[in-house]
């Protein structure tokens, strides 16, 4: 069973250009993500299935399976951490 990103309902984002600004309603914090960082964040609002996010960017970028897995690892546990996003079981 993979595992799952859920962006909570007082999170609220917004596309601008290429980046995705990202607002915590309750902390009142910002954060901004671009770049492969940007395209996660909008396959995790179409789905949050991390394998499928991980397969989609694997189409779209010229990286390596390991270190895109590794990479959308760490930035899950930022996101996490600061509480933009949750992770469950699929």
């Amino acid at each position: 069973m993979g595992k799952r990103v859920v962006i909570p309902d007082d999170v609220l984002c917004q596309i601008i250009g290429e980046t995705v600004v990202i607002f915590d309603v309750r902390s009142g914090e910002y954060l901004a993500l671009d770049g492969v960082g940007a395209r996660f964040w909008q396959l995790c609002q179409e789905d949050g299935d991390l394998n499928k996010a991980v397969a989609v960017l694997l189409q779209e970028y010229e990286v390596g399976e390991e270190t895109l897995r590794t990479d959308v690892a760490e930035l899950v546990d930022e996101l996490v951490a600061v509480g933009v996003l949750t992770v469950t079981e699929a």
